[in-house]
């Protein structure tokens, strides 16, 4: 009986979080198309989200990091212009 109430618990707190997330739009700053070798190549663009920059490489992994400037010896997230 513990067995299977803990099995309910678990799988009902791991179904309660699908995601509560709002979506965002992003502005396409730049966009760069890198030739690797012959037959392969990657996407590489520059987003702006919430007044952030972000950088956003398209490919077999996809990945987005967020860029960073310094200002008055901080380091702080990029705005966009």
């Amino acid at each position: 009986m513990k067995k299977l109430f803990s099995t309910i618990l678990v799988l009902g707190l791991l179904w309660c979080n699908v995601g509560f997330a709002k979506s965002t739009k992003a502005k396409i700053l730049e966009r760069y198309e890198i030739k690797i070798k012959a037959m392969h190549s990657e996407t590489v663009v520059i987003v702006c989200m919430d007044g952030y920059k972000f950088i956003h490489t398209g490919g077999t992994e996809r990945n987005l990091v967020q860029f960073y400037e310094e200002r008055d010896g901080k380091s702080l997230p990029a705005k966009c212009n």
